[in-house]
């Protein structure tokens, strides 16, 4: 996938990757609908799989205490959602719970249309995401990623979804 030089390294990690990731997700999952916290959860489980017992390669590097990513994902995963949402790529509801985020027609097609290494190991990985986890609640999930972040190279506080360490 080749190595980044300064000239694009700004794209890895930032809302436009995000919002990349979060579609594939989506699209996978589709036609549920999911919000920004259980989307935080499953992009740390797609950029990290091989943390997972049994998982496929992960595509970002085994970081010591990786496990903060998930405090700081959240403020760069909600505009690319809004990003890829102007667009007509995602769709984004609201009723009493939240905001829910799902997958347009637009969305699986634009996909389809991107040929890379990285988008094909994406959509791999979203799709193993989607037959491991999808069927699991968000609670179910934050469960599995607090209680496994100490041994994939985390030493930090429960994420309660607050936005405080607790």
């Amino acid at each position: 996938m080749g190595t980044p030089d300064s000239a694009t390294s700004w794209v890895f990690n930032s809302s436009v990757e995000l919002g990349l990731r979060s579609l594939c997700i989506l699209v996978e999952l589709d036609p549920h609908r999911h919000d920004l916290q259980r989307l935080v959860l499953l992009d740390y489980l797609l950029v990290h799989s091989a943390d997972v017992d049994g998982g496929p390669e992960s595509l970002h590097p085994a970081v010591p205490q990786r496990g903060a990513e998930v405090l700081v994902r959240r403020a760069v995963l909600e505009p690319g959602l809004a990003l890829y949402a102007r667009r007509g790529l995602i769709s984004v509801t609201m009723d009493a719970n939240g905001f829910s985020y799902g997958a347009t027609d637009r969305g699986g097609c634009f996909l389809d249309t991107l040929r890379s290494d990285y988008v094909e190991a994406l959509r791999s990985r979203a799709s193993w995401i989607a037959a491991r986890f999808g069927e699991l609640e968000t609670s179910e999930i934050s469960r599995y990623v607090n209680t496994e972040l100490d041994r994939w190279g985390g030493q930090f506080a429960e994420y309660r979804g607050s936005g405080r360490s607790q």
